[in-house]
């Protein structure tokens, strides 16, 4: 098996054949029992947000570096090799509401900006700012079984809102 080059947040490979499981991880879903998200995967929505939702053809997360977890964009080619983007997954202020204990959580690709992730007891883990956490909420969308998701870091949740606490893994 040939190694990829890396290049930032490009993944080239020599061939199309050429995999690195090492590097990939299980699609992350909600695991916490007799919840409305129970099952369902986490997934980048169009404009970024990290919502839970059924679709379970998506794709997986995989572990970049220490810190940080991405999702596998979808591949393309560049100069004749295949490539894979990295989508990170962040933390983000909560610009409406500051000082609230759940914070918006947005795939970006690029460089992180949150690099505090990690795989603690088979959930995903933010040991943060706001202290280690493995907690998240779940809040319904307009779209039928879709959840944006927060890390929950207390016991806000977003104003007139009904949100599911869930663990990830």
């Amino acid at each position: 098996m040939l190694n990829p080059i890396h290049n930032r947040d490009i993944i080239f490979h020599h061939n199309q054949d050429d995999t690195h499981d090492d590097y990939n991880a299980a699609p992350v879903r909600a695991n916490t029992t007799s919840t409305a998200v129970t099952g369902l995967y986490l997934h980048r929505r169009s404009d970024g947000k990290a919502v839970l939702n059924k679709n379970i053809a998506g794709i997986p997360l995989w572990w970049t570096a220490p810190g940080t977890l991405a999702l596998l964009e979808a591949s393309v080619t560049a100069n004749g090799k295949f490539c894979q983007l990295k989508d990170y997954l962040n933390v983000l202020p909560d610009s409406t509401s500051p000082s609230s204990s759940y914070k918006p959580l947005e795939f970006s690709l690029g460089a992180p900006i949150s690099d505090y992730w990690s795989s603690i007891r088979l959930s995903v883990t933010a040991a943060s700012p706001w202290g280690a956490q493995s907690w998240f909420l779940a809040c319904p969308t307009s779209v039928t079984d879709e959840y944006l998701v927060y890390l929950q870091t207390g016991t806000d949740v977003p104003p007139g809102q009904t949100c599911a606490l869930t663990k990830l893994s």
